[in-house]
């Protein structure tokens, strides 16, 4: 699935695990988004069924590419649940070179089960990260 929505590009891809049981996070059946965005755009990234090192770490990955391109702010979707996946992308940006601030969604934007997190102008690493996915 491809489309263009507000100045970005969107691919999905899913995949699924056969055998899941209902409440079990192990990562199957979850869909990703390559995202690619112009410079001020507003972004999103799905953390949804990942387990916490994973989930860090993507965070991580995109808030850096995020960040190399010019985008102001971002989506993270972390879901409801536990609360886990949440306590993650909080401690992260806590500690992140990237985020200026953050807050819980409203209502209509995610409510609890997404972060809005603004990013610092010019905060991008000088690792050379490959740009979004188009």
């Amino acid at each position: 699935l491809r489309s263009r929505i507000d100045g970005l590009r969107l691919a999905r891809s899913s995949s699924k695990k056969k055998g899941r049981r209902k409440g079990y996070s192990a990562g199957g059946g979850r869909a990703s988004y390559s995202v690619a965005a112009e410079a001020g755009s507003s972004l999103e990234l799905n953390l949804i069924q990942m387990r916490a090192a994973q989930a860090r770490e993507r965070l991580e990955q995109f808030l850096d590419r995020a960040c190399a391109q010019g985008v102001d702010q971002v989506r993270v979707v972390h879901g409801k649940g536990e609360g886990i996946l949440r306590r993650v992308v909080e401690e992260y940006l806590q500690v992140s070179p990237y985020a200026t601030s953050w807050r819980l969604g409203t209502q209509g934007e995610g409510d609890s089960g997404v972060t809005i997190v603004r990013l610092r102008p010019g905060a991008e690493d000088d690792s050379g990260s490959p740009p979004l996915a188009s």
